[in-house]
């Protein structure tokens, strides 16, 4: 347990803005829920895809900052479709670009394909774009 607080506490000093940002992120993943209004509520999901974008990017985890950078797209998209009921559906649109970012930075892409400089080490692209598909699908079986 102390050598994992050591090694926090060393990440932390090595990449000062990299932790900021992803303490900001964690910060608005735990207060979210405390809001009534959507409009609230989505407005700290949105602070915690930016925040986690920067931190992934200043660390060299391009998968984890394509999708959290989609993730906040998607958040702001939102946002700004509340007033627009039949604009709702093109937030699916979003899913297909969740698949390639991650195939163009997961590892999932050739070796001769141009994007492997690009591949990150984070494994959680794959994870991400399995939850997002999962709770799309979820949602349509709850409201069908």
């Amino acid at each position: 347990m102390y050598a994992a607080f050591q090694n926090l506490i060393q990440s932390f000093l090595e990449r000062p803005l990299a932790a900021a940002f992803g303490i900001f992120g964690f910060l608005c993943l735990l207060i979210w829920p405390l809001f009534r209004a959507r409009r609230a509520m989505l407005t700290a999901q949105f602070g915690i895809g930016i925040g986690y974008c920067l931190h992934y990017l200043l660390i060299g985890a391009w998968t984890g900052a394509g999708i959290t950078a989609l993730g906040a797209s998607q958040t702001a998209f939102s946002i700004w479709v509340a007033g627009h009921p039949r604009l709702r559906v093109a937030l699916l649109g979003f899913l297909p670009l969740v698949a390639g970012v991650t195939w163009a930075t997961w590892g999932a892409c050739p070796r001769s394909s141009p994007a492997p400089r690009l591949r990150s080490s984070c494994s959680g692209g794959c994870s991400a774009m399995k939850s997002v598909c999962a709770s799309s699908c979820s949602r349509r079986r709850r409201s069908g």
